[in-house]
C-alpha cells in the first residue's frame, strides 16, 4: 500500500512539473507568448495554430507556424540545400524566442479592412543580443492570429 501512495505521489509531482501553455485566442499577447512557450519547451504542435487562418501573413510568420505542421519532404530537402537540418532550424527558432517577453501594452486598431493588434516584445536574433520588435496580428472573428514581425 505504501509502494502505491508513493508511486501516485511521485506521479502528482510530475505532473505538476508539466507547463501546459493555455493558448487564449481572444487575447493577442497569448497568442505571442505561444511562440516564447514552443521555443522554450519544444512543444511546436502549439504553433500550427497562431498562423491567420486567411493564409496572409508574411515569410516569417509562416515560418514560424511550420514547426507546428511539421515539414515535408521538400522542405526538409530545401533546409538540406542551404545547409541546414530541421533540428538545426528547431535550434535556432529555440535560440531567438526561448527567451523572448512581450514589453508595454497591446495596441489595437481598426478601419475598414479589420481589427490588428501590435504587441512589442524582445527577441533574440543572433541567439544572443536581444532586440525590439512588433509582433502584428489580424483578428478573424474573435480570434487573434500572427500576421507579421
Amino acid at each position: 500500500m505504501k509502494k502505491l501512495l508513493l508511486f501516485g505521489a511521485l506521479l502528482i509531482s510530475l505532473d505538476s512539473l508539466a507547463q501546459d501553455f493555455d493558448l487564449n485566442h481572444e487575447n493577442p499577447t497569448s497568442v505571442v507568448n505561444a511562440i516564447f512557450h514552443a521555443a522554450e519547451t519544444g512543444e511546436y504542435e502549439i504553433l500550427g495554430g497562431l498562423c491567420d487562418p486567411l493564409a496572409r501573413g508574411d515569410g516569417d510568420v509562416k515560418n514560424i507556424c511550420q514547426l507546428g505542421y511539421g515539414f515535408s519532404e521538400a522542405q526538409k530537402k530545401e533546409l538540406e540545400e542551404n545547409g541546414k537540418s530541421v533540428d538545426d532550424f528547431k535550434k535556432e527558432f529555440k535560440d531567438v524566442f526561448g527567451k523572448g517577453e512581450i514589453i508595454g501594452n497591446t495596441k489595437f486598431e481598426s478601419n475598414d479592412y479589420g481589427n490588428y493588434a501590435k504587441v512589442d516584445f524582445y527577441f533574440y536574433p543572433d541567439g544572443s543580443n536581444k532586440r525590439k520588435e512588433t509582433m502584428n496580428l489580424v483578428q478573424r472573428g474573435n480570434n487573434w492570429y500572427l500576421s507579421s514581425f
